[in-house]
């Protein structure tokens, strides 16, 4: 028939041109699915270098609706920006999900901004992105991330002069301070320690003292404190004769008593018997030393004070490191240390 039919079946056209093959074109509109994030997340103040804070959720909507609304699926999710290593993916309920219009899934994030190696480098403001590949239209979608990292340190204090060498049994003093960054503010529990070889200790002394010593610490205000290592010279401490507990009496002892003392009751009865006679003398001269016997024995003989402890044979030369400790806690966060070493030279 010459002309043009058009048919409607549903969404499709039929269009048939006059003297040519019938042709269909076909119209219409497949589902899609919509995302929404939040625009940005904060975690706040850490201490750099310790557990983080507690993990916070994000929560990813499928915000498709209508006839024509699809699944949400998201292929991946991964960090980027300036400190990646600062933010944790704690869990991921959203990777492989397939999630309907209107619903969600959620993935938790904690901030852990991490230690540095130089002194005062840790503190300020850390940022991140997550990135989430998804199926969404303007894929990939990313969350700005961002938090405060606080930070603290042992350094020495300004104008601290370099402990030159000792000789062993003087000692050595160190004055430290605590420096503190991005708004740190609190207190810092202080301990030392020296290795045995050193024969010596360490003591720390804080202003205002403290036992065990504290030092406040603050951005505008360092916490300053002395650290004193004493070292042993040679021969120089030298333990005397120790007290001996009351002294017990020597294997058979007590049968020695039993046997002797009815000889020198028998002796001394004899000798009463015979005042005047040169043998009476001889008798007491060996009661006497009889008696002496008998009490030796009873006392387990002579008695000697324990020997003298050697010497200490001193610090011996060489360089030795002093750990030192500063423990840092805030209310709400898991403490956080620091170690910081001295090395101290012994001639």
């Amino acid at each position: 028939m010459p002309g043009t039919t058009t048919l409607g079946i549903r969404s499709a056209t039929l269009s048939v041109p006059a003297g040519s093959p019938p042709t269909v074109a076909l119209s219409g509109t497949a589902t899609q699915a919509s995302i929404s994030v939040p625009t940005s997340i904060n975690f706040g103040s850490q201490l750099a270098g310790g557990a983080g804070g507690s993990p916070q959720p994000i929560v990813i909507t499928n915000s498709s609706s209508g006839a024509f609304a699809g699944a949400l699926t998201i292929a991946s999710v991964a960090k980027s920006g300036g400190n990646p290593g600062d933010f944790a993916l704690v869990t991921d309920a959203c990777t492989g999900a397939s999630t309907p219009p209107g619903a969600t899934c959620s993935v938790q994030v904690a901030f852990k901004p991490l230690q540095s190696g130089n002194c005062g480098a840790n503190g300020g403001s850390r940022t991140g992105t997550l990135i989430l590949n998804d199926n969404a239209p303007g894929s990939p979608h990313s969350i700005p991330l961002s938090g405060t990292a606080m930070d603290f340190c042992i350094a020495s204090s300004p104008g601290q002069a370099v402990v030159e060498p000792i000789v062993a049994g003087q000692s050595a003093t160190y004055l430290l301070e605590l420096d503190s960054s991005a708004g740190l503010t609190g207190t810092a529990s202080l301990s030392c320690s020296v290795p045995a070889q050193l024969l010596g200790s360490c003591s720390i002394s804080t202003t205002p003292a403290t036992n065990p010593p504290v030092a406040q610490i603050s951005s505008g205000s360092p916490g300053q404190f002395k650290v004193v290592v004493t070292t042993t010279a040679p021969g120089g401490t030298v333990v005397v004769n120790r007290a001996r507990p009351g002294t017990a009496m020597r294997p058979g002892g007590r049968l020695i008593v039993w046997i002797a003392i009815p000889w020198l009751v028998v002796l001394m009865t004899w000798m009463v018997g015979r005042r005047r006679s040169g043998y009476a003398k001889v008798a007491q001269v060996g009661a006497l030393l009889l008696a002496c016997a008998i009490a030796m024995a009873a006392c387990g003989g002579g008695g000697g004070g324990t020997p003298a402890d050697p010497p200490p044979p001193g610090t011996t030369a060489g360089t030795y490191v002093i750990t030192l400790t500063a423990t840092v806690n805030l209310a709400g966060q898991p403490s956080v240390t620091r170690t910081f070493p001295l090395s101290l030279t012994v001639q």
